[in-house]
């Protein structure tokens, strides 16, 4: 039994120092990419995502959220929001609920205190999918993630 146990433990530390040197690899690309603006980054790629990203709608005319007043006064906000959800979905899963809530903001109530509002699902989940039609995010049971070629599209604005 010992010797079984003695085995296991040297493949899992081959195998946990395997992915620790591959992580490491990643981990520079992360911090790299964490630590540029997101508008640096869209307006790099802005040309790349109109080409392949299609809408039914023109994003433009609609409000981010509840939360908002007006619409944004950035034409290509909505390439920016792209950008900004492959940076996010980076590292771990993420679901609708939590883009929601990343991208809400608090709503200006008058007299009343402000209270925090979630964003627009609609758009979210819209961009999402075509994000996810051009396999640039991957589904994960707990919510989808950037996949490679969503993290080369990175890699070739920095």
């Amino acid at each position: 039994m010992n010797n079984l146990k003695e085995v296991k433990t040297k493949e899992n530390s081959a195998l946990i120092e395997e992915i620790d040197i591959i992580s490491t690899k990643d981990r520079n690309l992360l911090e790299q990419i964490k630590s540029t603006e997101t508008k640096v980054l869209a307006e790099k790629l802005i040309i790349t995502l109109k080409e392949e990203l299609k809408f039914d709608y023109d994003p433009k005319y609609f409000k981010s959220g509840a939360c908002s007043e007006r619409i944004p006064d950035n034409e290509n906000w909505y390439y920016v929001r792209a950008v900004s959800i492959l940076k996010f979905c980076i590292e771990n899963p993420r679901g609708i609920k939590k883009l929601r809530r990343r991208y809400g903001k608090l709503r200006n109530l008058g007299s009343k205190p402000s209270k925090k509002y979630l964003a627009s699902g609609f758009l979210l989940r819209h961009l999402v999918q075509e994000l996810e039609r051009n396999n640039y995010l991957a589904v994960h049971p707990k919510g989808r993630y950037t996949s490679e070629r969503g993290k080369k599209l990175l890699e070739t604005a920095l």
